[in-house]
This record gives structure tokens, C-alpha cells and sequence, in this order.
């Protein structure tokens, strides 16, 4: 492998029509005339001192169109040679310049028009500039420009923006002139310290201009500076000066310079009306830009301390913010210099509470879970922002200390009628947070870096009870008394219950149906009387399952507990064979009577027993027969008499029974008792037969035959003993064979049961038929007992037992059903 050195290689050359131009001669001696050549030669020199400036950076532009940087020597000029005679054109361009190495460019003396008006200050700080232009350091070194700079004195309304827009430059561009700085906090500096600004903006952020600004100078460049039409073959000299207006200006408006302690939060707010105390001067407070100007102040070490109430000093990595003060110690102060010194003070700057709503369309209610429950617990979040950097998240916020305390309404039920008062727990640890205090009536815990902090608030179960919760921040937590820096109230939870009917059935089959429960047990119907007890009631959609006329049918007595019944005997004294006709109440085989009667032919002195059993003798007839008598007995157990027909008697009246009324009583009771039974059985079983597992509502036929109404009821077990009365589902005595109660519905545990023989009279939907259908969701709420048999005493009330339902819960005592359904004890 050969290797070939670089410089064997041949040079590239420029192609034909793009060669590479070759700047004209500049050189400390000037090369010999060409005739058919000229030249030309700048000179830039101080106004105050004659002498040429080197390093000052200029465009020359020849009369052949070419342009061509350089750099004035070390005695301020540049001379170009061997160009064509012409004139020539200067640019310096502005690009990064500062004030302090820029030239003003020094004009012929102006000559002020026939209606100007003197401006006295300008004039006093155009006679300082002149004496401070003197004592000015000459910028030198590569990179020094020259400018035409505006002395602008501003107004109110003008901003920086707007100058810079009228200049053609942006507002960034003309602050890093100005003040060597784009950074708004160190452009306010300025604007106070240089400008002489004293307003700020609404928001207190920012100095504005104003007319009273003193100085009130701003400096205006302009993009580019150009001088035209310079002609070759001759020298030109540009007097500049360095300005020093920022010293002049001060001098002029007697501005020194002074110590300022400026109070900001972490994020840059100012934080007004600040206590701030130089130790050894006096205290001043801050303006609403935050700052304290404590004026000029002896070369010395001070501590700098700023404080205002609820604010305080930021708190090491990890520790908790609490009010206090600022402090700065052994700071620096030196004479002859502006001096700002920053303090940071942070607060509490929002704060609220929140929580996991259970229904958003209801953000205060808060609901018991199940029966029996006896607390509801609700997680509650403080977000508390105290911010020491933009944003929000993890490591936004300073951590604090919260203190929850709770607020009962006074209408709250008392703890004695199952209420919650300051003996009881009303508050746990929440996860992930923890928790101190009594945790009874007051508890605290700590927020984290992004300003959260949780707690568990334990509401009663108590519906209708109010409770707010409140999160305070304090200015001294081991003082309460002293006040709070700020604190932020949950809603005002209210405790409701829910009657949550997920399960709805009507029975139906073809034509035969069941009361339309989707129709008559609509929210819209049952809310209304629920809502003043703090109950929500939900109606789910309505299935179908099979129908039967009764929920359960009629258990005929058993044998024990019929009257008892016999059939009858009859013989004569003697020879006899008149017919003998026994009429009274005969007994079925199930125990159902009926008027009916028994023929029996006499047979002499023998008996003749009946075919048929009677519960009940009333007449005996026979032919008469004046030789003979006729006697008529019990065919079974001791064979009482029942009547006895004499010679020539015809007819006799015994109305006999064979059973007493005690004795029937106990026997009809416990017939009753078995249906009612039988029918608690029956509705179990249909509860079952639904796999419901919440509150449910079913639209039946009828419950059982005798509780049917009009539709059915009638028995004749009993007939011979009209006198007797027992008791079925009511404290309302009634005979065994009568309809027993009207059950127009009925309750089992969590299942309410409608019957059609609501209808009797009434039409669906109506004031009592919408009554009747609150009385049996009453019954399966989750409640307190109404009183005897869960029902309330009083007429009007809904849960009254016998009487037509009224409209509502009612409240006529301090122990009214309106708080029984709320569960007040």
C-alpha cells in the first residue's frame, strides 16, 4: 500500500465565475498610487478625548458593490487601497451589543425648532453625561460597535415590548442591551435600581413605566447603523462616546445606590406588606412588588429577617412548613453598589376538601351500606398547596400539618336515640396516611410532596344526621387559640339510606295477572314519600314469573279442630213406624256445613241412627201418635238427648250443638293459626323461588282465600257458633267462616307483596293504593319499629295498621314514624 502525502496533493481551485473575491490591501503603510485606483480612510475616534478607538467592527461596502469586513487599528483607523473610485458605505450591525461595548455614534450639535419647548431634566442630564463621558472606560478589543442610540424618556402605558417593536427589535433583544439580561426577575431589578420604576402591574409581578419614572431612560438602539455616501480619496473621522447615562442618570435624579430585600414565594410571587428588618437599622414592609427598599446603608454584615402572618420560611428537604420567619445572616453590605436581597416566604395559597362521591348527581350524600351498620365511613382528601416549584405532583409542595375537626348539624339525632355526640369516634387512619389525636372529635395527619393528605370520616348511620368536615392549617399547632393560616370545609355530607328494589316481579299467565307493581311502584310514585326521611328508593326493572290466584291456599281445619258433629239416633216407646225428620246443620266430609236434614222410619223400641252428621239439631218432626212418644239422640260418645216428642207431640226446636263455644274457639284458632302459617310458608317460599338477594317487590293475585276481599272468604265450618271469635294477622277479633282481614299487602323480611284485592274500590295508582305500596315498603326498610305489630298509631300516618294510608310519614311526636324510618331509637 502506498501512502500519499497531503501536501502533494494539488489545491482546489474556485470554478470559472464563482472565484473566491480578494479584499483589498490594508496595510500600516499605503502601497504605491495606481492612477486608474483610489482609496479611502476612516477614523473613529472618543469625542471627549480625540483618540482613535481600535477593535470597532465595520462593514465597508466599495463603489463596485462588494462588501468586506474590518477592524480599526490600534490608532482607530482603517484605510483600504487599490479600489474604485466612488463612495462607499458603512454598516455596523447591533447582533449581540450591549450598552457597555457599544458606540454612540456623537451628531452635529442640534438645533432646536422655533415651538420646542426646553426640557430642563434632560438638559441637567445631558450636562452630567458630558462630565461622566470623561471619566468613561473606552470599550476596546474585537467586537466594538457603533449605533445611533435613542434616549428615550417613558411614559406611562409604553412597555419594553412596545419600545422594542418601534425600534424593530424584540423586547428580549432590548433588555439584554439595556441591562445585560432577558430574565424578568433581573430585568425588574433594573427597571427599579437604572429606570426608576415604582408601579407594577395588577398582578404584582412585574415593574411597569410610568410618567413619574426618575430617571426614567431607556435606550433604544437601532438594528443597524449605516453611514451613506462616503467618497474615496479622503479621510473621515466619526467622533463617538461611550455612554455612561446609567451613572449619569442617577447622579442627575440623585439617585444612590441602597439595600432592598425583595420577598417572593418559591414560584416567583412577590409577597406584599412583609414585615422585613435589617438588624441594627429598623424594618420596613414590603410594596406590592414584594420589595423593601431600606436605602443606603454602611458597609457592614446584617442579618435580614421577613415575616408576615401565615406566611413562612421554606422548609429544609423533608421537614414540615410552618409559619415563621424569613432570615438571611452575615449578608454582605458594600457602599457604592445597588444591592438586592431575595428572601422567600411561602403560604398555604388554596386549599380544599374532597371526596369519592358516591353519586355525582348527589355530591353530599353519603350512604349506610347495609342494615345494622352503625357508622359510615367516608375517605376524605385535604389537598393543601404550598407551592415551592410550578406544577403540581410528587415534590411539588411543601409538607404541613393538618388538623380535621367536625362540625354535627344541631338537628342531628341525639346519642341517646342512636346519634353519634363528641364521645364518639368520628374519625380513622386512613391508608397510607397516619394519623394521631383522639381521633373522637379531632385528628391530624401530614400532607405529602404534592400537597395531599386523607383521612376517614366516620358519619352516623343515622339518615338525615349532618356532618362537615373541616381541615384546618394552624398558625401555631401547639396553640390552636392562636388562629389558623387557612382552612377549607367538606360539603355538608348528608346520611341517606337506600331502598334498593333490584328485584320486581308480577305474577301473570295469559289473562290472569298481578298487580302492574311497575306502574303502581314507580319512583315517581314512592319517592315523594321517602324523600323527607332521607331514603332513596330505586325501582329495577319488572320480571315475570308464573301467576296463581292465591300466594296460598286454604288449609281445610284438620278433625281436631272442627266442632264436634254426630249423627242422631231416634226409637219410639213402643210399636211405631212414623217417619221422624231431623232437620239442622249437616257436616261434609271436609267439614263444610249446610242446612240439610235426615228421614229416619221409627222402628218400635230400636234405634235408628242417621246417614249424615249434624253440627247443629234445630228441629225434630213427627206425625203424632197420642199412644206413644219419640226421643232423639247423639248417635256417638254418651248419647245425650237432644229431644224428646211426647204422645200427640208433632214437633220440637233443641237447637242442639254438640260442642261448646270455648271449645270451638280454641279449635277455630288453631285452624287460623295453621293458614297463617301455612301462608308465611308460602311467601318464603316464593322469595326463594325468586334467588333475590336485596329488597324486592312482587304484584301477586291474592294472598290466601279468607285475606281475599271481596274476591273469596266465605267458610261454613263454623256455623253453629256465631258467637265465636278469633284473631288471624290483626289485633281485630272476627268469626272463623267471616273474610278475615282485607290484606291488600304484606311484608317477609325484604320482600313486599302487593294483592289484588287493593283494587277493591280503588283505582291503580291512586292516594291510597300508592299508600298502600309506601306501608309495605315501610315495613321492609331498614327501620326502627313503628310500634305494636311495626305499625304507628296514629290515623294519618302511612304506617298506620287499619285505616286507609295517608300521604307521608307522620311527624306528631318528637317519637314520630318520620324518624323511626330514619332509625332513631
Amino acid at each position: 500500500m502506498t501512502l500519499t502525502s497531503r501536501l502533494s496533493r494539488p489545491l482546489r481551485v474556485a470554478p470559472r465565475g464563482r472565484r473566491t473575491p480578494l479584499a483589498p490591501v490594508l496595510a500600516d503603510t499605503p502601497p504605491k498610487p495606481n492612477p486608474e485606483k483610489s482609496w479611502i480612510k476612516i477614523k473613529v475616534v472618543d469625542d471627549a478625548t480625540g483618540a482613535g478607538i481600535p477593535g470597532v467592527t465595520l462593514k465597508v461596502t466599495q463603489p463596485n458593490g462588494m462588501t468586506f469586513d474590518f477592524t480599526t487599528r490600534a490608532d482607530g483607523v482603517i484605510e483600504v487601497h487599490e479600489i474604485d473610485p466612488g463612495k462607499c458605505r458603512l454598516v455596523s450591525t447591533l447582533d449581540n451589543g450591549r450598552l457597555a461595548d457599544t458606540f454612540d455614534q456623537v451628531l452635529p450639535p442640534h438645533e432646536p425648532k422655533p415651538d420646542e419647548k426646553p426640557d430642563p431634566f434632560f438638559d441637567k442630564l445631558m450636562a452630567e453625561l458630558a462630565e461622566t463621558a470623561k471619566a468613561n472606560t473606552v470599550p476596546t478589543g474585537t467586537g466594538v460597535r457603533i449605533n445611533l442610540i435613542e434616549i428615550h424618556k417613558v411614559s406611562s402605558g409604553e412597555t419594553l415590548e412596545s419600545l422594542a417593536l418601534n425600534a424593530g427589535l424584540t423586547w428580549q433583544r432590548l433588555a439584554e442591551f439595556n441591562f445585560g439580561t432577558s430574565i424578568p426577575d433581573e430585568i425588574n431589578e433594573h427597571l427599579r435600581d437604572d429606570v426608576g420604576c415604582t408601579k407594577k402591574t395588577p398582578d404584582g409581578f412585574n415593574y411597569k413605566f410610568d410618567d413619574s419614572d426618575t430617571p426614567g431612560i431607556i435606550f433604544i438602539p437601532a438594528p443597524t447603523w449605516t453611514k451613506e455616501e462616503l467618497a474615496t480619496d479622503q479621510e473621515h473621522v466619526i467622533r463617538v462616546h461611550s455612554l455612561g447615562f446609567r451613572k449619569a442618570a442617577k447622579k442627575s435624579a440623585g439617585i444612590k445606590d441602597h439595600l432592598v430585600i425583595s420577598v417572593e414565594t418559591p414560584t416567583g410571587k412577590p409577597v406584599a406588606t412583609a414585615d422585613t428588618e435589617v438588624t441594627g437599622v429598623g424594618s420596613k414592609a414590603t410594596d406590592a412588588g414584594g420589595d423593601a427598599d431600606h436605602g443606603v446603608i454602611a458597609t457592614g454584615s446584617y442579618d435580614l429577617k421577613a415575616r408576615r402572618r401565615g406566611y413562612g420560611p421554606v422548609p429544609v428537604p423533608g421537614g414540615l412548613w410552618a409559619p415563621g420567619e424569613a432570615k438571611s445572616s452575615g449578608v454582605s453590605v458594600a457602599d457604592n453598589r445597588s444591592q438586592t436581597e431575595k428572601l422567600k416566604l411561602v403560604t398555604v395559597e388554596s386549599m380544599a376538601v374532597t371526596h369519592v362521591l358516591a353519586k355525582s348527581a348527589k355530591p353530599e350524600r353519603v350512604y349506610k351500606a347495609a342494615p345494622g351498620a352503625t357508622d359510615i365511613d367516608v375517605k376524605l382528601t385535604a389537598t393543601v398547596l404550598i407551592p415551592l416549584k410550578s406544577g403540581s405532583g410528587p415534590g411539588t409542595q411543601a409538607r404541613t400539618r393538618v388538623d380535621w375537626s367536625v362540625i354535627p348539624h344541631a338537628d342531628n339525632a341525639p346519642k341517646a336515640r342512636g346519634g353519634k355526640d363528641k364521645t364518639d369516634v368520628h374519625f380513622a387512619a386512613a391508608t397510607g396516611f397516619a394519623a394521631t389525636g383522639d381521633m373522637k372529635t379531632a385528628a391530624r395527619t401530614e400532607t405529602n410532596d404534592a400537597g395531599e393528605t386523607q383521612i376517614t370520616f366516620r358519619a352516623s348511620a343515622i339518615s338525615g344526621d349532618r356532618f362537615t368536615v373541616r381541615a384546618t392549617v394552624l398558625l401555631d399547632p401547639s396553640n390552636p387559640a392562636a388562629g389558623e393560616v387557612a382552612h377549607a370545609d367538606s360539603v355538608q355530607f348528608e346520611v341517606w339510606k337506600q331502598l334498593d328494589y333490584k328485584g320486581m316481579y308480577r305474577m301473570q299467565t295469559g289473562g290472569n295477572a298481578g298487580v302492574d307493581i311497575g306502574t303502581l311502584c314507580s319512583e315517581a310514585n314512592i319517592q315523594p314519600i321517602y324523600t323527607p326521611t332521607f331514603t332513596e328508593y330505586h325501582a329495577g326493572t319488572v320480571n315475570t314469573i308464573a301467576y296463581r290466584e292465591f300466594v296460598a291456599g286454604l288449609l281445610p281445619p284438620t278433625a281436631a279442630q272442627l266442632p264436634v258433629s254426630s249423627a242422631v239416633r231416634v226409637r219410639s216407646d213402643g210399636a211405631d213406624t212414623r217417619v221422624v225428620t231431623v232437620t239442622g246443620l249437616v257436616v261434609a266430609a271436609d267439614g263444610a256445613t249446610s242446612p240439610g236434614s235426615a228421614t229416619l222410619t221409627l222402628s218400635g223400641t230400636s234405634n235408628v241412627t242417621s246417614t249424615v252428621r249434624f253440627q247443629r239439631v234445630e228441629r225434630v218432626s213427627v206425625a203424632s201418635n197420642p199412644g206413644r212418644s219419640v226421643t232423639v239422640e247423639e248417635a256417638a260418645g254418651s248419647g245425650r238427648q237432644i229431644a224428646a216428642l211426647g204422645p200427640g207431640a208433632t214437633a220440637a226446636t233443641p237447637n242442639f250443638r254438640f260442642d261448646t263455644d270455648a271449645a270451638v274457639r280454641a279449635k277455630a284458632q288453631a285452624w287460623a293459626d295453621a293458614n297463617v302459617q301455612h301462608t308465611q310458608d308460602e311467601l318464603d317460599r316464593l322469595l326463594k323461588s325468586t334467588g333475590a338477594t336485596s329488597y324486592l317487590l312482587v304484584g301477586a293475585g291474592w294472598l290466601h282465600p279468607k285475606h281475599s276481599g271481596l274476591h273469596a272468604g266465605q267458610t261454613t265450618f263454623y256455623q253453629a257458633y256465631p258467637a265465636v271469635r278469633i284473631q288471624a294477622r290483626s289485633d281485630d277479633p272476627f268469626h272463623p267462616d267471616s273474610r278475615w282481614d282485607n290484606v291488600d299487602g304484606t311484608n317477609s323480611g325484604k320482600m313486599s307483596v302487593l294483592f289484588m284485592n287493593v283494587l277493591d274500590g280503588h283505582t291503580l295508582g291512586d292516594a291510597y293504593t300508592k299508600g298502600v305500596a309506601c306501608h309495605e315498603i315501610g315495613h321492609a326498610s331498614d327501620h326502627t319499629e313503628f310500634g305494636t305489630g311495626d305499625h304507628c298509631p296514629q290515623q294519618t300516618c302511612v304506617m298506620f295498621e287499619s285505616a286507609a294510608p295517608g300521604v307521608g310519614f307522620c311527624t306528631v311526636n318528637p317519637d314520630h314514624s318520620q324518624r323511626r324510618v330514619r332509625g332513631w331509637k
